[in-house]
């Protein structure tokens, strides 16, 4: 670009005395500094704009040659096999709480097998507990009951 020094611009200030005068040269002075404070606001405001528009385009350009997406779908897909196989196994563990068979893995159940209706001449069955046997087989001592 082009620079002014400081003999330019006593130059120029002497010239503006002569041609204005003392009485008008503070106001032109007040109207050129706001003039000049406004373009480099304007100037300044649409770089940053003009930046910001450059790096929205290199960062969608970066992710698009990148791939991220690819390991989104693929992270997607894995997601969607393991929620079938968890669906697959709460409906076994289902269909193993009701008493029916298992229903082998490949296939899910459609519905659960209803339980046996209980005649009110048959004594109520009362299941066994389930015991841990490390804990059965721990000494008192050891038990936190």
């Amino acid at each position: 670009m082009f620079e002014i020094g400081f003999s330019e611009l006593m130059l120029i200030g002497i010239v503006a005395l002569v041609v204005l005068g003392p009485e008008r040269l503070p106001g032109a002075a007040r109207t050129l500094g706001s003039l000049v404070r406004r373009a480099r606001n304007s100037w300044q405001s649409l770089r940053t704009d003009l930046e910001r528009e450059l790096n929205a385009e290199e960062l969608k350009r970066s992710l698009h040659a990148t791939p991220v997406l690819d390991a989104i779908a693929s992270a997607r897909s894995g997601i969607d096999e393991v929620r079938s196989d968890l669906a697959r196994g709460a409906q076994d563990l289902r269909t193993a709480f009701d008493g029916g068979p298992v229903a082998p893995a490949a296939t899910p159940a459609a519905s659960p097998t209803p339980a046996p209706a209980v005649s009110a001449d048959a004594a109520p069955s009362v299941p066994s507990p389930v015991v841990d046997a490390t804990v059965a087989d721990a000494p008192p001592s050891a038990r936190h009951d």
